[in-house]
């Protein structure tokens, strides 16, 4: 994504915002959305990381899940993994890497062993 086209996104997510409450209450107009879409990318921020990042990212995290499945104990401990101060009901980061790899449509365990 340029530089042009997160302006637009980072604007338009902006634009029409409502900012306060009742009758003083108003809306982000598009001019100023755009000023603080320019505000945002001058300080580095990216609507969309860039490609090579988001690779890199997904390719890191691929490489360090572990294939292994979880399993809890009766306190709701991760004890496949080491995360044994989950409470009921709390996903193991690496079930949630995990899921985030399949929304990616990333296999699990297709890194470099190492």
């Amino acid at each position: 994504m340029s530089g042009q086209d997160d302006r637009g996104a980072i604007a338009d997510e902006i634009s029409g915002i409502v900012v306060g409450q009742g009758y003083e209450s108003t809306t982000i107009g598009i001019s100023a959305a755009l000023e603080a879409a320019d505000a945002l990318i001058a300080a580095g921020y990216r609507k969309q990381p860039e490609p090579e990042i988001t690779d890199k990212l997904v390719a890191m995290v691929r490489d360090m899940v572990d294939p292994d499945d979880c399993w809890f104990d009766h306190n709701g401990g991760c004890q496949a993994h080491g995360y044994i101060s989950l409470q009921h009901g709390e996903l193991c980061p690496q079930a949630e890497a995990k899921a985030w790899l399949a929304s990616l449509a990333v296999p699990v365990g297709a890194g470099e062993q190492g």
